[in-house]
């Protein structure tokens, strides 16, 4: 069952907004359509899973899209952001969706992802350290709100 269904992104407004109202020679309107084109695809990427996941049965898993959750390991509350967290009797699984096109090499030595496309390349966080992370502040948001201790699993989905 979708508890928190797919919306698309503020960011995706915001930044069709920004390129509809800049002018096609300010000088950061490249760099503001290539945000936006890798924005869509993160969240075409996400949408693509839904097909997947309306296939498990409801009474056994909740699916919660784009949570983000509170994190206060001082004063100041800090939020971190989950793709997809799939909820079962037995355990929790964190999905970090990625919608990348071209070879992929994943650099563990520098935790880091390098895209090869159209003989160019970019590098990017690595999404298996971003997910353990994620992993890790979930499990002590658990803890903070004194519910069960429940394993929580990770997957990168690309």
């Amino acid at each position: 069952m979708f508890i928190k269904p797919i919306k698309p992104p503020l960011s995706i407004q915001v930044l069709e907004a920004l390129v509809r109202r800049l002018s096609p020679k300010h000088p950061r309107i490249d760099e503001i359509k290539e945000e936006l084109r890798i924005t869509k695809a993160g969240y075409r990427g996400e949408q693509s899973l839904d097909y997947f996941l309306g296939a498990l049965s409801s009474k056994k898993h909740t699916i919660f899209h784009d949570l983000r959750l509170p994190y206060t390991p001082n004063t100041e509350p800090y939020y971190f952001q989950i793709d997809i967290l799939l909820v079962c009797s037995t355990h929790l699984l964190i999905l970090e969706v990625k919608n990348y096109a071209g070879t992929l090499f994943f650099d563990r030595e520098f935790s880091q992802l390098i895209q090869t496309k159209d003989n160019l390349e970019k590098s990017f966080t690595d999404p298996i350290s971003q997910v353990k992370r994620q992993q890790m502040l979930l499990l002590t948001w658990l803890k903070d709100h004194k519910s069960p201790q429940v394993p929580v699993e990770i997957l990168v989905v690309i």
